[in-house]
């Protein structure tokens, strides 16, 4: 134990750490808050002229707006929603027209477009092409819940045409989503994919503290010393895995629960009752909540984040230089955006989402996998990526720590 204290003791006094954990608990806050500053209303100022709510005021205006078509949306809110923009726009026009009347849009129109424009997805015909609001009939609203499930089908099959495994399953996973829905205003899925930015930030800062754990001993020739020690060997190894580890843990769930707490009281947490399938996709195929998704969100990027530091961890047992040590891990943290990006190959595909950091990064993270509709494939057989990152996941974190164990003993044996 005393050898483990002083080794988090040496850990924690480094500069570098300082003031990356510093960075991080800043920036608990400010990712919090950010989604809520970027919220914008443009209302009527009472003067025939216009005014522009930005923030919290913005947040508070779009609550009080919305909140007549918040709670369960039963069939009977989706026809009542239909027939007033239907009305509205019969009345005055069309709404995108520069004349229509800025108080009528903000009265009519806002409080009920977050179902109207559910109704014409859920509506979109078998090419994907999605239907104008005033050719919907009230019917159509009253069946808006059995057309989700005709709408997964149409849906896998545009998307994968090819693999009738892949349409199963979704359909399966569709079949749990409990319904009916709940809408609670103010939560956007800005502020949901802030959550998956926040974590990958989290698992980038990690990285940056666990590349020179080994090497910059290599670097500097310390390590030739420590070996000559009592415990030089698989027990220094193992407790400088153990302190980077636990700091790291206790890194993510400090910052996290700040970022939780600080972004569900900005927006309130009746929010966190939100079903995915109002603010994301009819289509979205898990039975998640926005607190189920935030969870699931997190838990994944503990996951990850040991997943990386193990995995960075093991680069650093073999690098001899911080710099390349440190190169090596922030190009295999990014790679899987980067592939991402650059090609939709199949066997790219599986190697971004069995990379160490395939659940983090950009538009390829854990946050867009649970609301897309993306299938693994290997032959006519399908995988469904979120199961797939986190079986890797499961399986990276022994397979690197042994390994560094491995490589840091036969670094010090020559």
């Amino acid at each position: 134990m005393r050898l483990f204290w002083l080794e988090l003791k040496r850990v924690l006094r480094t500069r570098s750490t300082i003031v990356i954990l510093a960075i991080a608990l800043v920036l608990s806050i400010m990712m919090a808050w950010l989604p809520v500053s970027y919220i914008k209303l443009t209302l009527p100022d009472g003067n025939g002229g216009e005014t522009k709510v930005t923030g919290m005021q913005a947040l508070a205006e779009a609550k009080e707006r919305r909140s007549e078509y918040s709670g369960e949306i039963t069939p009977e809110m989706m026809e009542k929603a239909l027939a007033q923009y239907q009305d509205t726009v019969e009345q005055y026009g069309d709404p995108y027209e520069e004349e229509f009347p800025l108080e009528v849009d903000v009265e009519q129109l806002f409080p009920v477009t977050h179902l109207t424009r559910r109704l014409v997805e859920v509506y979109a015909n078998e090419n994907g092409m999605a239907p104008e609001v005033a050719d919907l009939t009230q019917e159509d609203a009253a069946r808006f819940y059995e057309q989700c499930t005709v709408h997964i089908g149409d849906l896998m099959k545009l998307e994968q045409s090819k693999y009738p495994d892949a349409q199963r399953q979704a359909k399966e996973l569709y079949s749990k989503v409990e319904q009916p829905f709940y809408y609670y205003p103010g939560y956007t899925t800005d502020a949901l994919e802030y959550v998956g930015m926040y974590v990958f930030l989290l698992v980038f800062f990690c990285t940056l503290i666990a590349a020179p754990i080994f090497s910059s001993e290599y670097q500097t020739g310390s390590d030739d010393i420590l070996r000559c020690t009592k415990h030089g060997r698989i027990r220094l190894a193992v407790t400088k895995i153990a302190t980077a580890l636990l700091l790291f843990v206790v890194t993510f769930a400090v910052c996290m629960t700040i970022f939780t707490v600080v972004s569900n009281s900005l927006f309130g947490w009746e929010c966190r009752q939100t079903s995915l399938q109002i603010i994301s996709s009819a289509a979205t195929l898990v039975n998640l909540t926005l607190g189920g998704a935030q969870n699931w969100i997190t838990g994944m990027g503990l996951l990850s984040l040991l997943a990386t530091a193990s995995f960075t961890l093991f680069l650093s047992s073999v690098c001899c230089s911080n710099v390349k040590a440190l190169g090596l891990s922030l190009g295999f943290l990014v790679g899987p955006s980067i592939f991402y990006m650059l090609t939709n190959s199949q066997l790219i595909a599986w190697l971004r989402c069995i990379m160490p950091s395939g659940a983090v990064g950009l538009m390829n993270s854990f946050t867009y996998t649970i609301t897309g509709f993306e299938f693994l494939h290997i032959g006519q057989k399908c995988f469904w990526p979120p199961v797939v990152m986190f079986v890797a996941e499961l399986i990276a974190i022994p397979l690197f720590l042994v390994l560094t164990v491995r490589c840091y003993q036969k670094h010090i044996s020559r």
